[in-house]
């Protein structure tokens, strides 16, 4: 399970310097990369806090950020059981992935002979 890490950074406001409009629009553009702007206020000051979800700001903001998943860690037999009683394109959500991707998982298995009940310890996203 990962770990969630949250750090905060805050800066102190002038009156009247930010009103819930600016903060709504600030809080709709770095919500997206896992940020999230409150005004707060202490010792009769007005801070400007920053919470970061790390997890998130790293996920997004990676290298592959806004790269679809593909695929999913189910075992070969499962996948090829729920085939059996099943579409392609139901099997393919079953599994997380596009049916151009399920057809070319399945027939690198079925080269390999592997596309089968007996498979149970091959993952099918990794293993083709």
């Amino acid at each position: 399970m990962a770990e969630h890490t949250s750090k905060s950074l805050k800066f102190r406001l002038q009156p009247s310097n930010m009103d819930e409009e600016q903060l709504q629009i600030l809080n709709a553009y770095l919500g997206k990369i896992g940020i999230s702007a409150a005004i707060t206020s202490s010792n009769n000051y007005s801070y400007l806090s920053f919470d970061i979800d790390s997890n998130e700001y790293r996920r997004k903001t990676s290298r592959y950020a806004g790269a679809k998943y593909v695929g999913s860690d189910r075992p070969v037999s499962e996948v090829f059981l729920y085939n059996q009683t099943h579409t392609a394109r139901e099997t393919a959500e079953y599994c997380n992935m596009s049916v151009r991707t399920f057809y070319r998982h399945v027939s690198r298995l079925k080269a390999r002979d592997l596309w089968n009940a007996d498979a149970a310890f091959i993952s099918f996203k990794s293993e083709w």
